[in-house]
């Protein structure tokens, strides 16, 4: 099976700042996710990402 740029997107979930410090390996979690936004990138494969909204609530936290 070979993949194609064309038919493949990556998907990067929720990388807080604040929320770094809870991840099991926050360190290599975030050096092997550039390499894969910059491939991606280069590459012209979709990138699908959510903007986090900030709320009242996220306000007092």
């Amino acid at each position: 099976m070979l993949i194609r740029a064309k038919e493949s997107a990556l998907v990067v979930t929720d990388i807080q700042e604040r929320l770094v410090p809870a991840m099991q390996a926050p360190a290599r979690t975030l050096s092997n996710t550039k390499p894969l936004l910059h491939a991606a990138n280069e590459n012209a494969i979709h990138e699908l990402k959510q903007a986090y909204k900030r709320t009242r609530t996220d306000e007092h936290s």
